[in-house]
């Protein structure tokens, strides 16, 4: 009979230890997660291709909204490199739902300027968006071969 309630116990445990994992998972899948991603970009108007932009995309892939209250693109030393007049094809900052992306764009030749004047490598700036539930977001360096 004591085999039968350690059987009965350790059931017990297994089920718990189940029941506490999909807690947690279900938990994280409810709230907000951004994945941040950088592309080169060359919009087009009518049937003219047109200057060389850098993108910033912001996806959720959580479960739960969240605002994104700015973006950019951050340098080695920890500095920023922000566009201060959106452009007018450019998402604004705001609320993004689950499974939406908000796109941000940037003059390229803005971006190697402005890295060629402070002697930084293009290549290494790190896209980021900041959210109010998550802070800064970062996403991986931009990809981009250095002259």
């Amino acid at each position: 009979m004591q085999t039968f309630w350690n059987a009965l116990a350790a059931l017990g445990a297994v089920t718990g230890v189940f029941a506490l994992g999909w807690q947690v998972f279900t938990w994280r899948k409810s709230r907000p997660s951004l994945e941040v991603t950088s592309a080169h970009a060359y919009p087009t108007y009518g049937d003219h291709v047109g200057d060389h932009h850098i993108s910033v995309s912001a996806t959720n892939t959580g479960g739960a909204a969240t605002e994104i209250t700015g973006w950019g693109l951050r340098t080695p030393s920890g500095s920023s490199i922000f566009d201060l007049h959106p452009l007018p094809f450019s998402d604004k900052p705001g609320r993004i739902e689950p499974e939406a992306r908000l796109t941000f764009f940037m003059e390229g030749e803005s971006i190697r300027r402005t890295c060629q004047q402070n002697g930084i490598a293009v290549s290494k700036l790190r896209p980021y968006v900041i959210s109010t539930t998550a802070g800064e977001v970062f996403g991986e360096a931009l990809n981009w071969k250095d002259q």
